[in-house]
């Protein structure tokens, strides 16, 4: 278990550093790509590289705000609160994308970085900024997600098969349980599967066979492991596959094919009697059918012939 605990530790801190470098990688961005996709980016802290095409002063409707231009020539208005960018100059803006009351999308500048000089751009002709020819970029971004995914799926690959056990392999004092045939457990009179050593859980409280066995001295009841209650049938009828550790075949003459049934829950048990014909009886009192009686420890119950008492 601390193996795996380990390596998914890994995998996860693995996934987190892409995902840090992959949104690092991506955060300069097209402002295309913004005004095409506003839902996508809104409210996301991205930068944007370009020269400032224009810058306009506060006035009584909005606040100083300057519009650059990246280098696909698309323009976005940046709202700053700091000192005014030199018109024309190219930097790196940092901000949030925010769209205002009328569908305007803007940035909310954050941080700004002048990054080299240019020739001053009057405000009515765009920019002359040269494209970098972006094409070269455009299968980056997919690149480095398919390489992420295909370095998680290794990793859980990897996983698996160090923590997958061979099969018919065991661990070193732990028998595979689940996969081991039911034990025979029988008597002259009462019948009875035992499931292998470490499958299941014994439940509190046994049956000590005062008549009708001569070889069998107890009956002890078991549930898996994750199970917190049972039912126990009794009767003449044989043990199915389908549930050979909840059934009780008594083979006396005297006992009805379902004679009753052992109920397990809350840490007790309770008694149900089937049968109309052989009687159940708990203390010498002979149970109506369907009628159920909670067991004490002392408790003799007597199934036709055969006769046990419990104890807690």
């Amino acid at each position: 278990m601390n193996l795996i605990r380990k390596s998914i530790i890994l995998m996860c801190s693995v996934f987190l550093i892409f995902f840090i470098f992959s949104s690092s990688f991506a955060a300069d961005v097209r402002v295309a790509d913004i005004l095409n996709r506003k839902a996508q980016f809104e409210n996301e802290r991205i930068s944007i590289t370009g020269a400032i095409y224009s810058f306009n002063d506060a006035s009584a409707q909005t606040t100083q705000f300057y519009t650059i231009q990246d280098d696909w020539s698309d323009r976005l208005p940046v709202r700053t609160s700091t000192t005014q960018p030199d018109v024309g100059k190219r930097y790196t803006v940092t901000g949030v994308v925010t769209t205002d009351k009328y569908g305007v999308v803007f940035l909310s500048e954050t941080s700004r970085q002048l990054i080299e000089q240019a020739a001053p751009v009057p405000k009515s002709e765009p920019v002359p900024v040269p494209v970098p020819e972006p094409e070269k970029n455009k299968w980056v971004m997919p690149l480095i997600i398919g390489a992420g995914a295909i370095f998680v799926v290794l990793v859980v690959v990897v996983i698996f098969m160090i923590t997958r056990k061979p099969k018919g392999a065991q661990q070193s004092g732990v028998t595979q349980t689940l996969k081991l045939e039911p034990m025979d457990d029988s008597g002259k009179t009462i019948v009875m599967k035992r499931p292998p050593e470490g499958t299941m859980k014994l439940i509190p409280g046994k049956f000590i066979v005062l008549r009708g066995e001569d070889s069998r001295k107890e009956i002890r009841f078991q549930l898996p492991k994750e199970q917190i209650s049972k039912e126990i049938t009794f009767g003449r009828q044989a043990i199915s596959e389908q549930n050979p550790y909840g059934h009780v075949q008594l083979k006396a003459p005297t006992v009805s094919k379902l004679q009753a049934k052992l109920i397990y829950a809350n840490n007790g048990f309770t008694l149900v009697n089937y049968s109309t014909v052989n009687p159940t009886t708990v203390n010498g009192k002979t149970l109506a059918e369907n009628e159920s009686v909670p067991l004490s420890s002392g408790d003799t119950v007597a199934m036709g012939e055969v006769e046990f008492k419990y104890e807690a």
